[in-house]
């Protein structure tokens, strides 16, 4: 499985945000199976030049309890962000493409690495953008039940991996090579 979708919860909009955690599945494009999973949430406090923003902070307080438990509950089991990072490259050595919804996702990865002084292990072009996918080819996605709880990041990746397995199933029914 060469693909993998990521996806953060932050403090911030900003590219330094602050993270507070990052799930990623592996998925089969050709399939559309999922694979392999990461969940990890980091400490708040130490991480170097990140930002929180009054606003953010206010949006988190408006989710739901089970994502706002998911991220701040007492059990959750936290790492300092370079652990985190670390652990997420180790996860995700291999693959050469990553999907996430948007831009934000990988900015912030990039930032996060750049900050923690943690070598970076993907280049700008493995980055790939599964907002643009299911804005141009909405019609392929598979009506259905949601998956999971919203602004968890595991679930957030995991719906983004069925959503580009739609897309390409149904590509590759019409006669497109992906």
């Amino acid at each position: 499985m060469d693909d993998i979708s990521f996806d953060f919860e932050t403090l911030s909009l900003d590219r330094d945000a602050c993270i507070l955690s990052l799930g990623a599945v592996r998925f089969d494009r050709n399939t559309g199976e999922l694979g392999q999973r990461f969940y990890g949430v980091a400490e708040i406090t130490g991480q170097p030049g990140a930002v929180i923003d009054a606003s953010t902070v206010e949006w988190w307080m408006a989710q739901s309890q089970e994502a706002r438990q998911g991220i701040f509950g007492k059990e959750v089991s936290r790492v300092p962000l370079a652990t985190l990072l670390r652990s997420f490259a180790d996860f995700s050595d291999g693959a050469t493409y990553l999907w996430s919804c948007g831009a934000k996702d990988a900015e912030w990865l990039e930032s996060a690495f750049r900050r923690c002084d943690v070598p970076n292990p993907w280049h700008y072009w493995q980055f790939c953008d599964q907002r643009t996918m299911r804005n141009l080819f909405s019609d392929y996605i598979l009506p259905g039940e949601p998956r999971g709880v919203a602004h968890n990041a595991l679930d957030d990746a995991e719906r983004q991996a069925v959503q580009l397995g739609d897309i390409f199933k149904a590509s590759r029914d019409v006669g497109l090579v992906v």
